[in-house]
C-alpha cells in the first residue's frame, strides 16, 4: 500500500469516530463518559497524525 491510501483510510477511520462520539454525547447530559472521551480524542489524534503524515510526505 501507498502512503497515500494509508493517510486516507486514517482520516476517514478518524474522522467517523469523532463525528460518532459527537453523535452520542447527548446534549442533554453535557458530561460526556471516559469512554466517550477516549474515542472523541482517538479520532482526533487519526485525523491529527494522516495529516502529519501527508505533510511528511509531501516534503520529504
Amino acid at each position: 500500500m501507498r502512503i497515500g491510501s494509508w493517510i486516507t483510510l486514517f482520516t476517514i477511520i478518524g474522522t467517523a469516530l469523532t463525528i460518532y462520539s459527537l453523535v452520542t454525547i447527548k446534549p442533554k447530559h453535557q458530561t460526556a463518559t471516559t469512554k466517550q472521551r477516549l474515542i472523541t480524542l482517538m479520532g482526533i489524534l487519526l485525523v491529527v497524525f494522516a495529516l502529519g503524515m501527508a505533510v511528511g510526505s509531501e516534503f520529504s
